[in-house]
């Protein structure tokens, strides 16, 4: 068994680790949701968005539903010499406006292995993600810039990260999240699942929303 932190001695030895593991993570993040051992994490991941997710929104902004990336992304940063990605938001690659990112570290987040965010769009105050395996951050990654930097540190930081529109600000035909088609990139029931709160005050996923067998999107 390898610790999380040490999966990056686990990587493909042809390549470097930056490569690797980007190539690695586009491996494991698809079958996983889709595979039967997948079933214990989809089921984790509802709880979540249930229980933590949609009641948080609530109490921020008293919207009974929200729209979530049904597949949450997992990310890997290894010691590496190069970054992995580049600067950007998340408006460059077509998510609508009204998108807010809950980022979710699965080790200990610290330094360059971390990922590094503006607090304001354009502020350029940039600094890292502190945080440790329980913890997690909000943040608006439609306008403010975040990116990662070389990893210096002795440990592979691994990480969950999902964007969540809540209910009213959603807008299924926003213009920059439309192919060159005309049609939506990001659908309720593919990327999309929804949640909403009941008469009894509970939180639930709207049946049929949800579909783990669609191609990851960035």
């Amino acid at each position: 068994d390898i610790e999380l932190e040490a999966v990056h001695q686990a990587m493909n030895p042809s390549k470097g680790p930056g490569q690797s593991m980007k190539s690695e993570k586009r491996k494991i993040n698809g079958p996983l949701y889709c595979s039967k051992a997948g079933s214990r994490l989809r089921s984790t991941f509802e709880h979540f968005v249930t229980t933590f997710i949609a009641p948080h929104v609530y109490e921020q902004t008293g919207y009974r539903n929200i729209f979530f990336q049904a597949q949450p992304c997992l990310r890997f940063s290894p010691p590496a010499k190069l970054r992995i990605g580049r600067p950007h938001y998340d408006r460059m690659y077509h998510h609508q406006r009204g998108q807010i990112n809950f980022w979710i570290p699965l080790t200990s987040a610290y330094g360059t292995n971390s990922l590094w965010i503006e607090s304001e769009p354009e502020k350029e105050d940039f600094h890292p993600l502190e945080l440790t395996y329980g913890q997690l951050a909000r943040f608006y990654g439609n306008g403010c810039s975040h990116f990662t930097l070389p990893n210096s540190t002795p440990d592979t930081r691994v990480s969950l990260d999902l964007r969540v529109v809540p209910g009213p600000c959603f807008d299924a035909e926003a213009l920059e999240s439309k192919g060159v088609d005309g049609f939506p990139l990001f659908k309720v029931g593919g990327y999309y699942g929804e949640a909403c709160i009941d008469d009894n005050g509970e939180w639930r996923i709207v049946p049929g929303t949800v579909n783990y067998s669609h191609d990851l999107v960035e």
